[in-house]
C-alpha cells in the first residue's frame, strides 16, 4: 500500500466506514458496531484520579464537618470514583482493540474479539495510565495551583468587583486549560492510532511499539503534524455535524410524539381523575419512546464518527506499516508464480475467478 497524505486518507476512510456500518444497514448490527465504537472512547484517556489525593489537605473542609472528617469523606469519595472510572477505562481500552479489528477486518461479532485481546489490554492500559499520570503531574498540578491562587484573589463580597487584571488572568488560565485538555486528548488518541496497531497485529512489546511511533514521527514530522491538525479539524467538523443531526433527530422524534400527546390531551382531559391518570401514563410512555429513539440515534451517530476516525488512522499508517497496509489493500497476486493452464492462462484460485 502506498503512503497516503493526511488529506488523501479522508475519502477511503469514509468509504470503509460506510461499508462497515451501512452495507448492508441492519438496525441491530449497525447499532451494535456503532455502540462498540462509542464505548471504546472510554479507553481514550485515563484520568489519574488518585493524584487528587495530594490536593485534599489544601481543600476547604465540607460545611458542617471538621477538617479530619472532611478529608476522610473526600478520600472515600475519591476512592469510589477511582474504582468506577478504572473499570470503565479498562472496558474502553479493551474495546479499542475490538474497534481496531472491526474496522480492519470488517468483523461483525464483538464477543470473539473481546476474548481475543484480553492479554493485550493490561499492558496497553498500563501505557495509558503511565502517560496520563506523567502529563497530569507536570501540567495539571501547576494549573490547579494557578487556579486556586486566582480564586483566592476574587472578592468575597458581592458589592465588590474583580480587577481587570484578575479577570484577564482567569480567562487566560481557562484558555490554557482548554488547550491542555485538547492536547491531552489528541496525544492520547495518537497512541491509539500509532502504537496499538503494532501490539494488535505483531504482539510487539510496548517499548518496540512506542519506538516505532517515535521513529515514524522522526521520519515524517510534517505528515504527522498534518495528520494531527486534520484530526482536530475533522473532530470539530464532526461535532458540529453531530449537533445539526441531533437537532434534526429531535424534531423527527418529538414533533410526532408531541402531536400524539396533544391529541391524547384533547381526548382525555375532560374525563376527570381517570383521564388525568391516563394522561400521566401516556406522557411517561411517550417520553420513554422518545428517549429510546434519541439514545439509539445519538449513540449511532457518535459511533459512526469514531469508526471513521479509526479508519482514517489505519489508512494513514497503512502506507507506512507494511503488515497493516497489506491487510487494508492486499497486494495483487504475482502471476509469475501462478501455475499456467495448457492455454497459458494463469490458474487463479476459485475465489478470484469472476
Amino acid at each position: 500500500m502506498r503512503p497516503l497524505s493526511a488529506t488523501k486518507c479522508i475519502s477511503p476512510a469514509i468509504i470503509r466506514t460506510k461499508h462497515i456500518l451501512f452495507h448492508p444497514f441492519l438496525k441491530g448490527r449497525s447499532w451494535k458496531l456503532s455502540a462498540t465504537a462509542y464505548l471504546s472512547f472510554m479507553g481514550c484517556v485515563f484520568m489519574p484520579m488518585p493524584l487528587a489525593a495530594f490536593l485534599i489537605p489544601w481543600m476547604q473542609p465540607i460545611e458542617g464537618m471538621s477538617r479530619t472528617e472532611s478529608a476522610l469523606t473526600s478520600a472515600g469519595l475519591l476512592a469510589l470514583t477511582t474504582a468506577v472510572m478504572s473499570v470503565l477505562f479498562y472496558i474502553g481500552a479493551r474495546l479499542e482493540f475490538v474497534l481496531f479489528d472491526i474496522v480492519l477486518y470488517k468483523a461483525q461479532f464483538v464477543a470473539p474479539l473481546w476474548r481475543k485481546y484480553r492479554q493485550h489490554t493490561w499492558r496497553w492500559a498500563g501505557l495509558k495510565i503511565a502517560f496520563a499520570t506523567i502529563i497530569c503531574t507536570f501540567i495539571g498540578f501547576p494549573l490547579y495551583g494557578w487556579f486556586a491562587h486566582s480564586m483566592s484573589q476574587f472578592p468575597t463580597q458581592s458589592a465588590q468587583s474583580a480587577s481587570p487584571e484578575l479577570v484577564g488572568s482567569f480567562w487566560l488560565m481557562w484558555l490554557i486549560s482548554m488547550c491542555w485538555i485538547v492536547f491531552f486528548l489528541l496525544t492520547s488518541s495518537l497512541l491509539g492510532d500509532f502504537v496499538l496497531p503494532y501490539i494488535a497485529l505483531d504482539e510487539a512489546p510496548l517499548s518496540a511499539a512506542v519506538r516505532a511511533f517515535i521513529n515514524l514521527f522522526k521520519l515524517e514530522p510534517w505528515q504527522m503534524l498534518c495528520f494531527s491538525f486534520f484530526k482536530v479539524v475533522l473532530a470539530i467538523a464532526g461535532l458540529i455535524a453531530m449537533e445539526i443531526v441531533g437537532l434534526i433527530v429531535e424534531l423527527v422524534a418529538f414533533i410526532p410524539l408531541g402531536l400524539i400527546g396533544f391529541g391524547g390531551w384533547l381526548l382525555l382531559h375532560s374525563l376527570g381523575e381517570v383521564g388525568q391518570v391516563l394522561m400521566v401514563a401516556g406522557t411517561i410512555i411517550l417520553w420513554i419512546i422518545g428517549s429510546a429513539f434519541m439514545f439509539y440515534c445519538v449513540i449511532g451517530i457518535q459511533g459512526c464518527l469514531l469508526t471513521f476516525f479509526q479508519a482514517y488512522a489505519l489508512y494513514f499508517l497503512g502506507g507506512r506499516y507494511q503488515h497493516l497496509g497489506d491487510l487494508l489493500e492486499p497486494p495483487a497476486p504475482n502471476l509469475a508464480s501462478v501455475p499456467l493452464s495448457p492455454d497459458m492462462s494463469p490458474l487463479l484460485p476459485i475465489e478470484n475467478v469472476p
